[in-house]
């Protein structure tokens, strides 16, 4: 976990990056803030060769999104936090008040920081594992295989007979 100082420039954060995408090659994808800059430090990131940028505007739904994820993750015990006591303060101090409208609002007291709360809520939703839906058909002339290809009808019957 690394933290900025405010100010630094671009360059040097995609540096860091840059090494970071070296040393873990197996990352799936780079899911960046791009509430308050835009979607330029995204692209940046992706022209600096990054793999696999998503820039995330972290607006109400969103933010609930990602905090349900967290929090879903938390409480079924699949994740290990670092003993990081800014992180674990962050979590802590982060307050979720329910709008009029219905929706949840994330706020932090005032002088508190939720940068590395909302990085590790993006880290943890970019983690999510996607499943493949089962999708049940009937084709005329062949049974089809949900997961994707087609099975002759006379295939399916020598492997149906041959389980019973």
């Amino acid at each position: 976990m690394h933290r900025f100082p405010l100010h630094t420039e671009y360059l040097q954060v995609l540096g860091y990056l840059t090494r970071v995408q070296e040393r873990f090659q197996k990352m799936r994808a780079w899911y960046i803030d791009r509430t308050g800059v835009g979607e330029p430090f995204p692209e940046l990131a992706t022209k600096s060769g990054l793999k696999n940028v998503q820039g995330v505007e972290l607006s109400l739904p969103k933010k609930q999104d990602l905090m349900t994820n967290l929090k879903q993750i938390m409480e079924a015990r699949r994740l290990h936090l670092p003993d990081h006591r800014d992180l674990l303060n962050e979590i802590g101090g982060e307050i979720a008040e329910l709008t009029v409208t219905g929706k949840t609002k994330f706020t932090h007291r005032s002088g508190a920081h939720n940068d590395r709360l909302w990085a590790l809520a993006l880290a943890v939703y970019g983690a999510r594992t996607e499943f493949e839906v089962y999708r049940p058909a009937i084709a005329f002339g062949h049974a089809v295989n949900p997961w994707g290809s087609l099975v002759p009808p006379t295939r399916l019957h020598r492997l149906a007979t041959r389980k019973s």
